[in-house]
């Protein structure tokens, strides 16, 4: 949509997309105004976190101090 803001007219698109944790877009909304929606399978969450256990990798208490040093 179109809006004013300090004297000019701004435009923002939405653009809305649905996306499996793969990256795959399985729903996508059309131009204009609209409404997108897809169905989900309730099984796939535990299915991707077998094949990729990102919240194993977490250090909850640890500060960012290691990824510095990393980055270096």
């Amino acid at each position: 949509g179109a809006y004013e803001a300090k004297g000019k007219t701004l435009f923002n698109y939405g653009h809305s997309l649905a996306i499996d944790p793969w990256g795959l877009v399985v729903a996508r909304a059309s131009d204009g105004i609209g409404i997108v929606s897809t169905r989900l399978d309730p099984r796939m969450p535990a299915a991707v976190r077998a094949r990729m256990p990102v919240a194993e990798h977490r250090r909850i208490g640890r500060s960012s101090e290691g990824m510095a040093i990393a980055a270096e």
